[in-house]
């Protein structure tokens, strides 16, 4: 069967696949065309989220000609739970290191909750990005004559503007991303 996925930037790819292909197959395919890793692909369908790597096209649903939209993971801006734990079974190693911590909530979450530990990590590494996002525009608005600013902000507001608008066009038109199907009914009128 043939599907379609379209990405973020609105790029559309087609796929020729089984209904039995597993997910995470289907995942590998995928990385071949887009050079994103199955790791960092999050798949939607009919705005349901495909979670299973072992379940098949058929038991999500999916048939002939229908669309996926694939989403690029933020994972690699956020630690993973494992790394936190490593960080915090290394900060309960080093004395030193506690002692160290400018924050004393840290520290006690490094000492008595690991997942406390773990969003407050996230919460920091959320507050960092923000940060540098906000140094970024700053930096951007502080030459408005400068031409290499002036292309970074008409590039962000591009791929803001094909984000809204396929944002805006899935949801109103989708048949325009798919086959269209014509159902035919047979009514019967007096006289």
């Amino acid at each position: 069967m043939k599907i379609t996925f379209t990405t973020e930037s609105a790029e559309v790819h087609e796929l020729e696949v089984d209904s039995q292909m597993e997910l995470e197959n289907i995942k590998a395919l995928i990385e071949t065309m887009t050079g994103i890793a199955p790791a960092d692909q999050i798949l939607f369908h009919h705005e349901q989220e495909l979670t299973d790597p072992k379940k098949t096209l058929e038991q999500y649903g999916v048939i002939q000609d229908d669309i996926l939209f694939l989403k690029k993971s933020p994972s690699s801006n956020q630690p993973s739970s494992t790394a936190a734990e490593h960080i915090s079974q290394f900060v309960l190693s080093r004395p030193d290191l506690m002692q160290q911590l400018l924050q004393p909530e840290l520290a006690d979450a490094a000492l008595n909750d690991p997942s406390r530990f773990t969003a407050l990590i996230r919460q920091m590494e959320q507050r960092q990005g923000e940060l540098q996002r906000m140094q970024q525009i700053n930096m951007l608005n502080a030459d408005p004559y400068d031409i290499e600013a002036q292309r970074r902000i008409e590039e962000e507001i591009r791929m803001q503007n094909v984000l809204a608008n396929m944002e805006t066009a899935l949801e109103y038109s989708p048949e325009s991303f798919g086959r269209v199907r014509l159902i035919v009914l047979k009514n019967l009128f007096h006289n």
